[in-house]
């Protein structure tokens, strides 16, 4: 729709004429352009290897790919044990690395509590 304004400058007057726009978003087909863009793009970076090879990977599949570790690392009662109560995925997912640690603990200040 075209329309004419009156803008007031000084004592002059111009007509300015515009364009007024009916959408307020882009047209349908250039949205349609860039999803396909995007989604040949991502299946591309996925197939040779890109990052998308890593989305669905399970936060044990990632810690074992990255230090190495085979799957028999981990005793069947611990990855039951994960899988009644997710809360221990942390715990389980590193076992095999910290299996073999020992750790200082020391509960001296709690000798005499009645609580700890």
């Amino acid at each position: 729709m075209n329309m004419l304004k009156t803008c007031q400058k000084g004592e002059n007057h111009e007509m300015v004429k515009y364009q007024e726009s009916t959408r307020p978003y882009p047209p349908f087909g250039v949205v349609l352009t860039i999803v396909v863009l995007a989604a040949a793009l991502f299946s591309g970076l996925k197939t040779i290897g890109g990052f998308g090879q890593y989305i669905s990977e399970s936060k044990m599949e990632r810690f074992m790919r990255v230090h190495n570790i085979d799957s028999s690392a981990y005793p069947q009662e611990l990855l039951d044990l994960m899988e009644r109560n997710p809360e221990t995925e942390d715990f389980v997912v590193q076992y095999p690395v910290n299996k073999d640690k020992t750790f200082d603990i020391d509960l001296s200040e709690y000798k005499n509590a009645k609580t700890v």
